[in-house]
Parts: structure tokens; sequence; C-alpha cells
């Protein structure tokens, strides 16, 4: 465990903390890398070099605990390490070298330290951990989430996790969403001098910009134009001070949205800028273990389901499995069917109220289930809970594949799990053309009482007729009947 890393709050994998050393550092957060490597004045993270190139195990440990010794407790050491290619498996690469003494014979004076993480590596333990090889993993997601996910399970939840050569303004939202705590701005000082101007929108070369999309103190006080005259030097440095801002500005806005508990809608819309990092959060939603022992189980802020991957996230299969895994419906023998409303609860939309009206005093004899998309179904019993009575989504009143194989499959397992009687279907439209899907797979009989409006007095008649016919059959049973009574005498 350990002293130097504390985390303030959490939205999934992400997470806000705070690295407590001379210089408080808030993270997510950006390290500056011209700094790691000023052993004289050194900053509150400082990197103690490589192996390569070294003489000695000796020459390290000197250099290591000289700066120590000048910057103190307050002073974060990246132990000195021996960094590989990522694609060079473990197995491969032989005897590697270690450094584990620091000031061993001063303990008291032993502080904050950082070593480089692999998989596959004995690892020590320390207060932050970097990923090796990190910027070479951009653009193959697959490699780059396992990566994370394998390294995240041998390390302390307590400690950080540092993903160097990678951070732009465009990544830095799913980075930080799949539980980076630290970056740097190596990639951005490498775009300032290739003429490459970053945003969170993707990046611009130079030549191609009439004006500057940023009000930063840089982009405020010229034009592209003007930029293009000044010599090279002075033309990166002014494109390197508005990255770095371009950076920070998109931090502190995830920072934000952690705290909001809203950074899954930023980043669905985020992730569109590069390929890989929409395939990121794809292939993320599909290690449901790694994310779903991270997603609270209840929030306070609504959860906006605006694009295809809402189906996917995490709260929303969650709800789906313990529909079919935990929930047990009440003992009818009728189940009605109806479609979700864009008013939450649904039961106090206009739309149910007058069904609620029309099923009068038969509607405790059956059991009424919601058709919705992302969720599924949702049983009536469960329409306050979250994420049920907490979600919004676009209503255009056309489906796509997706939403009707989804929707489709979660009441195909519901109705093989519970059979009922009869089931009854008050909907239009997709909803429909999902019950006859199911109702054709399954082989059972669904008996529809609406062809157009949901809301007309036809339908609602109809409704009512169907229901009432169902409950005083002769082959309806009396079970609910016969409790509402003996509640009543008791």
């Amino acid at each position: 465990m350990t002293r130097y890393f504390e985390i303030e709050q959490r939205d999934g994998a992400a997470r806000i903390g705070k690295l407590l050393l001379s210089s408080e550092l808030l993270t997510p957060c950006i390290l500056n890398t011209a700094e790691l490597g000023n052993f004289e004045s050194p900053g509150p993270v400082v990197d103690a070099g490589s192996f390569w190139g070294t003489k000695s195990q000796a020459e390290l440990e000197a250099r290591v605990n000289r700066i120590r010794e000048k910057a103190g407790n307050g002073t974060l050491i990246l132990l000195p390490h021996q960094a590989y290619p990522p694609a060079i498996p473990a197995e491969s690469v032989g005897k590697e070298k270690t450094f584990t003494s620091i000031n061993s014979e001063k303990p008291e004076n032993e502080g904050p330290t950082g070593s480089l993480l692999r998989k596959g590596r004995k690892f020590e333990k320390t207060d932050l951990y970097v990923i090796e090889g990190a910027g070479n993993l951009e653009n193959n997601a697959r490699r780059f989430l396992k990566t994370v996910i394998d390294l995240k399970s041998q390390i302390p939840p307590d400690t950080a996790l540092y993903a160097p050569n990678l951070a732009l303004p465009e990544n830095i939202a799913m980075l930080a969403y799949l539980g980076i705590d630290i970056l740097d701005d190596t990639r951005a000082e490498i775009a300032a001098y290739s003429d490459i101007y970053l945003t969170a929108a993707g990046s611009f070369y130079l030549d191609s910009l009439t004006e500057f999309p940023c009000r930063c103190r840089v982009c405020a006080a010229t034009r592209p134009a003007e930029v293009r005259k000044l010599s090279k030097i002075e033309r990166s440095k002014l494109i390197s001070a508005h990255n770095r801002d371009a950076l920070e500005a998109e931090l502190s806005l995830v920072r934000e949205k952690i705290r909001a508990g809203a950074l899954r809608e930023y980043v669905e819309g985020q992730c569109r800028v590069r390929p890989w990092l929409t395939a990121l959060l794809r292939l993320g939603d599909f290690e449901y273990s790694y994310l779903e022992e991270r997603v609270p189980a209840f929030r306070q802020n609504q959860l906006l389901a605006d694009t295809s991957e809402a189906l996917s996230r995490i709260e929303v299969v969650r709800f789906a499995q313990r529909v079919q895994e935990r929930y047990t419906p009440p003992d009818l023998d009728i189940l009605l069917l109806l479609p979700c409303a864009a008013r939450k609860p649904y039961s106090t939309s206009q739309s149910h109220q007058k069904f609620i009206l029309a099923l009068g005093k038969y509607r405790k004899f059956i059991h009424e289930v919601i058709l919705t998309s992302p969720l599924g179904i949702v049983p009536r019993e469960l329409e306050l809970t979250y994420p049920a009575s907490h979600y919004d989504t676009a209503v255009t009143g056309h489906w796509d594949e997706e939403e009707k194989a989804w929707v489709s499959g979660c009441l195909e397992a519901y109705l093989s799990k519970y059979r009922y009687k009869a089931v009854v279907a008050h909907v239009e439209g997709a909803y429909r053309e999902i019950c006859e899907r199911v109702a054709s797979k399954l082989g059972i009989e669904i008996v529809y009482t609406a062809r157009e409006s949901l809301v007309s007095m036809e339908a609602l008649s109809n409704l009512k007729n169907t229901v009432e016919s169902l409950c005083t059959a002769e082959n309806f049973s009396k079970k609910s009947l016969n409790a509402e009574e003996g509640k009543r005498i008791s």
C-alpha cells in the first residue's frame, strides 16, 4: 500500500487521485518530459535513466541517491530501467537487470518511486508503474487493451499507472476511461516540431489552417498565416505552447466528466475522432469483468444512450443480466407487453396512464413488462430502479437491426425461463416486429390489441376487452383473486 497516492473519486475504471509529492499532482495528469530528466533541479517526478549505455549498477545507484538527497522525499523517482519494444516477448529478453537499492545506508530517506512494468516480468512494489513501450501500442486497440488489463491485474489498486509517449488531446478521455492515471507531453512536443496543431477533434497541419480553432493564449494572439512566416524554432515554440494548453484543457474537461459520472457519454462521442479509439471502446465493453467491478451499481446522474455502443455499456448489460438471473416475477398467468415511454418512470407518462386506466380492476391479475432500447425488458416492479428510471435516448421511431436483435434476445430469454398461460402485446411498429420474432422462435401465441395508435379509443377498448376476457375465462387461475380476498378478510 502506497503512502503517496490517494484516490478521491471514480467513474468506472477512470479515477481522480493525487500524488502527494513536493508539488501535489492531481491525476489524471500530464508530465512535462523536459522536467523528467532534470537531475540538478528535480521536480515532483524524475526519471533516473536507463540501464542502456550505463557502465555499472554502482553508477546508477549513485545517481539515484544524489537525486534523493537533493530532492528529498517529495520527489518520485522512476527507477533505472531496461526497456524493450512490446513486440519482444518477455521470455526472449533473457536475464534482465534490476534496481532495488535507494540510499540503502539511510532507509529513513527513502521516498516514492516508480518502476517499469511489463507482462511476464516480476515487478517491485512501488508507488507508480510505467507501461513499457506504451507509445508503440497506438493504433493496436486489441493489444493495448490487453496490456492495460493484464498489468492492472498485477499491481495494487492504490498505485498510479503511467502510459508514456501516448497522450494527445483526442485520446486523453479514452485513456483515462480505461484506467490510465498519468500521461506526458511527448507526442505533443514531437507534433509541434512537425508543424502539427493538436485539438480534441484531431490534428491539423499548420499549412492547412486558415484560422486557429482555439482561443488559448497563443491562438488568440495570432493567425496561421503569421505563424507560418516565423522561423522553424519560433514557430515550433508557439505550436508547442498551444499543444500543451490543448492537453491541459482536455484533461480538465475529463476530470470534470469523472466528477459528474458522465465520462462514458463523453467517450462515446470523442472516440469517433480515430478508428482505434472506437475499437478500444467496443473491445473494452467485451472485457465485462474488468469494467463491471469498477462501474457503480447506481448513479444519481442520467444515463444517456445515444449511440450504438450504449447497448453494450456495463450498466445496460448488468441490468439485463440481473433481470434474467436475479429477478423473480409475480405468480401471475397473464403477461402484458408494453412499449417504453419518453418520460421516466414509465407509469407517469400520459400513454402508460391511459393503459393503466384501460386495465382498470383487472390490472392486478396481469404482469406488465416494458420493451425498451437499450435496456431490453423492464418489469413494471423495476421501473423505479437504476438505470430504468434514469436513462434517456434519442426517440426517432426507427430501430436499427442491432436494437431489435438485443431487445428480442432479452425477451426471448425471459419467455424461455418464465411461462405464461397468455401473452398480450399492446404494441406497434418495431415493438410488434420484436414480439413476432420471439413468438415465432419460441412457438408461442401472442395476442395483439392494437394496429396503429396505441392510445386511440379503439386500441384502449380492445386492450380492456382482451384482458377482461382472459381474466374471466374458466381456465384463469384465481390465485391472485383469492390472495386479494384473503387480505380484505384479514
